[in-house]
């Protein structure tokens, strides 16, 4: 897969990929077509924003809000309601137990963007302290 290679190639991509996310899968495109570029583009979007030390404020602003928020991948319900900003955990049903051990400002998030809802997904590891990447990945259900 070929990286981006400028500010105006990752710009472009990202209105595609603001625009496909709009497409819903009841609409008369070609469902499978959509969800094959928009996957393509997302790759490439996590690839070149994935970077770690890249501000999460730059991946909301090419990427828009993301559709879930969370403290941990395997409890998809442990969303954060408050972006961008400082995350008070202890306030955050997922971060309540790591609020109570006194260690929730240190606590990464997760800014989740669904390819096919929680069964296919792009993540960015956020570090809540900097609000800056520390990793990035796919993650896909099986089954």
């Amino acid at each position: 897969m070929a990286s981006i290679d400028n500010n105006t190639e990752l710009e472009s991509l990202a209105k595609e990929y603001r625009g496909l996310r709009k497409v819903h899968e009841n609409s008369e495109a070609g469902v499978k077509d959509v969800e094959s570029r928009k996957q393509e583009i997302m790759k490439k979007l996590g690839e070149a924003l994935g970077k770690s030390g890249t501000f999460a404020g730059e991946i909301l602003s090419h990427l828009g809000e993301p559709d879930e928020l969370s403290f941990n991948l395997e409890e998809p319900q442990s969303f954060i309601s408050t972006m961008p900003g400082p995350i008070i955990g202890s306030q955050i049903g997922g971060g309540a137990a790591a609020a109570s051990a006194g260690s929730s400002d240190k606590i990464p998030y997760y800014l989740i963007y669904f390819l096919r809802g929680e069964h296919e997904y792009m993540y960015f590891k956020v570090d809540s302290q900097q609000e800056k990447v520390l990793s990035h990945g796919w993650h896909q259900k099986s089954g």
